[in-house]
């Protein structure tokens, strides 16, 4: 607001007086909202550096150097729809045992990845410790329904022996391999069971997250199981995004997108 006074005529101001005062109120709001913008401008600008901090942490905490055994092979990507995401994977060798997991936290966005990496950091630990799979989906899920973040995750954790023997354990993520158990913080009371399998030689174990089926392209169409069974035939992690690129068609993603590939070598 702006107050116009004058001590030699008062209340007495000519029409000139008042189009100064109007020319004077334009360039001062012009200012005033310059300002403003730049504020808004800076802090948008702090905002993505912080953004992109943060998504380069959590692709350094997903394994920067997959191990690579003797007796087996891991391919994996993964890539967020926005600048950070609620997928993630780690591996670890542990003596003669490569532990895999895959988590995909509901929802995305910065909500999810805070969540993910406290989840990641949990498998980490029992994974190393070489904890039970039933156990590890069951402290997981006490986590999350204890702690009523209102998030639940789908999660896959295997363990693959040099013998063939693969041990998994599969929370919520559609497959055709036999068990399956619901998503971790979803349910308080809920009970999980692992399963095993023994793989022969050059059999592959594909892990991906929902974010591959429902991949979009131009039209609305899934990617769905028909375009994920295609993409399996791939031996290549690297093949199998550029199939699902191709289906997009430059569509944008919809959710974040994450793969793993586990090739059993003896």
């Amino acid at each position: 607001m702006l107050y116009l006074d004058s001590r030699f005529e008062p209340a007495q101001f000519s029409r000139f007086d008042h189009e100064l005062l109007s020319t004077i109120a334009r360039e001062a709001a012009a200012l005033v909202e310059n300002a403003q913008l730049a504020i808004v401008e800076e802090n948008a600008r702090k905002q993505a550096e912080e953004l992109q901090f943060a998504a380069r942490i959590q692709q350094a905490l997903m394994t920067s150097r997959i191990p690579s055994p003797d007796f087996a092979r891991v391919q994996a990507h993964s890539i967020a729809c926005n600048e950070v995401g609620g997928d993630f994977y780690d591996v670890i060798l542990k003596d003669d045992a490569l532990w895999v997991a895959l988590v995909d936290v509901s929802g995305k966005g910065t909500s999810a990845a805070i969540l993910a990496s406290i989840l990641q950091g949990m498998l980490y630990v029992q994974m190393e410790g070489e904890r039970p799979l039933a156990e590890i989906a069951k402290s997981v899920n006490d986590y999350l329904c204890r702690k009523a973040v209102g998030k639940y995750a789908t999660m896959v954790v295997a363990c693959l022996r040099r013998d063939g023997l693969l041990d998994y354990i599969n929370c919520g993520n559609v497959s055709t391999l036999d068990e399956a158990n619901p998503p971790v913080g979803l349910l308080a009371e809920s009970n999980f069971e692992s399963a095993s399998a023994q793989l022969c030689s050059g059999s592959r174990l594909l892990l991906v997250s929902d974010g591959v089926t429902e991949a979009e392209d131009p039209d609305g169409n899934f990617f769905a199981d028909n375009g994920l069974d295609l993409a399996a035939r791939c031996t290549d992690i690297g093949e199998m995004l550029d199939l699902i690129r191709g289906f997009c068609q430059g569509a944008s993603a919809s959710d974040d997108c994450t793969l793993v590939q586990i090739e059993f070598l003896e």
